[in-house]
């Protein structure tokens, strides 16, 4: 967890060991070992491996195998359908609207201030660079740029779903 003593102890006291385990393996930005998850989510390993079996076989969290270490990680389709159902639930088909014109006008931005048409088409950029700021920067953005397109296409899910999700009769 990685805070101070108070807030670990905080933590445990007011989540369950099961909502540790979550939260560890889904916050990790690479696949993480059972005995990493145990102690990031202050949980012994057996119970730590017996919750992320579980969270496998609810499909929230993917395991592979390297070497003798079982490895666990989010599984990217229930994280993008989690982020579908918090879009339409957390939003009117108008604020749905209204974000994907936004994030269209930030793509737009990079295309006209690049004159490229993809986050590849940046990196080609970023080669020809004659600073080493200057291809951070433009890596950066096309990480961004990565990450917006990511974003949009599951506000147009969103949007293409909204009705019968949300049983918005004017959709």
């Amino acid at each position: 967890m990685g805070g101070n003593a108070s807030d670990v102890g905080a933590w445990q006291a007011k989540t369950s060991a099961f909502d540790r385990v979550r939260s560890v393996a889904e916050a990790a930005s690479k696949p993480l070992s059972v005995a990493h998850i145990a102690e990031e989510a202050q949980v012994s390993e057996d119970t730590a491996r017996e919750h992320l079996e579980r969270l496998e076989e609810l499909s929230v969290l993917l395991k592979s195998e390297h070497g003798e270490t079982t490895r666990y990680a989010s599984d990217p389709l229930y994280s993008r359908l989690q982020t579908l159902r918090d879009l339409i639930d957390n939003n009117d088909r108008d604020e749905l609207v209204a974000l994907k014109d936004d994030l269209q006008d930030e793509i737009r931005e990079w295309r006209n201030e690049y004159g490229v048409d993809s986050p590849e088409g940046l990196r080609k950029l970023a080669a020809d660079t004659s600073t080493a700021a200057g291809t951070r920067d433009i890596q950066h953005t096309a990480r961004n740029w990565e990450l917006v397109s990511y974003r949009l296409s599951i506000v147009e899910e969103a949007l293409d779903y909204y009705a019968r999700y949300c049983c918005d009769a004017q959709a």
